[in-house]
């Protein structure tokens, strides 16, 4: 069920190119719902098979690169994160997610033919994209604490998944 939802998501994102990278997040919180009831191989399960439907259906592979690459994965390995110190943490995520950026413009570049940026264009596009990251991390974790403390006894998800 929550492979079928991030795929159907994702199929949205295909569609609307100005808001792909909004609806891939959200295609990331269904993967932090299945972390947070499910446990990681589930959701490892679930971020595997959802990447390959993902680029068999999808129309625009640009955003099942990005669900492959981050937003699929980046819930499941964000714990493992949060155990590192404080300054160590933000330098360990900060250099996961300029190797991931820079694996998803080297996708579009060699396999999709397309050049994004160049110049000092690429560095803007990076800062952004850094910045976009904090902000979405930020996000992830008031949401990750929302949901445990609060939605899920309201919603009733924690009789739902057990």
């Amino acid at each position: 069920m929550m492979c079928a939802l991030s795929v159907v998501i994702l199929y949205l994102a295909s569609f609307f190119t100005t808001i792909d990278l909004s609806v891939s997040l959200i295609a990331s919180l269904i993967m932090l719902l299945t972390v947070e009831e499910l446990g990681y191989k589930a959701a490892f399960s679930v971020y595997i098979s959802t990447s390959l439907l993902s680029f068999l259906l999808l129309p625009q592979k640009y955003v099942a690169a990005m669900y492959l690459l981050f937003c699929g994965i980046y819930p499941i390995i964000r714990v493992f994160f949060e155990r590192l110190p404080r300054a160590v943490r933000l330098i360990a995520k900060l250099l996961y997610f300029g190797a991931t950026l820079t694996a998803v413009l080297v996708f579009a570049k060699l396999v999709l033919n397309i050049e994004l940026y160049t110049g000092y264009m690429l560095i803007l596009f990076y800062a952004v994209c850094i910045l976009t990251f904090l902000l979405s991390d930020l996000f992830i974790k008031r949401f990750t604490l929302l949901y445990r403390f609060r939605l899920r006894r309201r919603l009733g998800l924690d009789k739902f998944f057990r």
